[in-house]
């Protein structure tokens, strides 16, 4: 239940910041079954990772479109798990698939925390897994007081807060 409200509440988070400014959603899907798809491994434990965004959604804006994955993190996963779910947004990414199905070249993963220390932790286990600036960490705390549309995203090895639109 708690997850589902996270969810939630960074689409309210997300909507209102969006009443101030001239960009727009142009698609916002929760997770479901149909964005579930499975990623080969080859040489790795397992056969296959998987990736089960919690809501794919896009921006329109004047530098064009953003499109997005959301990972709604409270503090569950196992931080070896979570590198499981980077390496297979890496190679969904990598085997062109996302282009295909999607119509889109790019995206990014952001992951929305419950605590700063959950956060530096998981920037930690991205890079670890060769994570870099497509996957994008915040807090509540931090999208509840300022925007989601602010300068408010850490990547892996950046100490410099990014906007989701630059």
């Amino acid at each position: 239940m708690e997850h589902t409200l996270g969810v939630s509440e960074f689409r309210i988070c997300l909507d209102m910041a969006l009443t101030e400014r001239q960009e727009e959603i142009f698609f916002y899907q929760r997770g479901e079954r149909s964005h579930l798809r499975r990623i080969s491994i080859q040489g790795a434990k397992k056969k296959y990772f998987v990736v089960a965004p919690d809501a794919f959604f896009g921006i329109q804006s004047a530098r064009g479109k953003h499109i997005f994955f959301l990972e709604v993190d409270m503090g569950t996963e196992t931080f070896s798990r979570f590198a499981e779910k980077v390496v297979a947004y890496k190679r969904y990414w990598k085997s062109g698939k996302y282009g295909e199905e999607y119509g889109f070249n790019h995206f990014r993963v952001l992951t929305v925390c419950e605590s700063e220390k959950r956060l530096a932790n998981l920037r930690q286990a991205t890079g670890r897994a060769g994570g870099r600036q497509m996957f994008l960490f915040t807090t509540f705390s931090v999208i509840r007081h300022d925007s989601p549309l602010g300068s408010v995203w850490l990547s892996p090895f950046s100490t410099s807060p990014t906007s989701l639109l630059e």
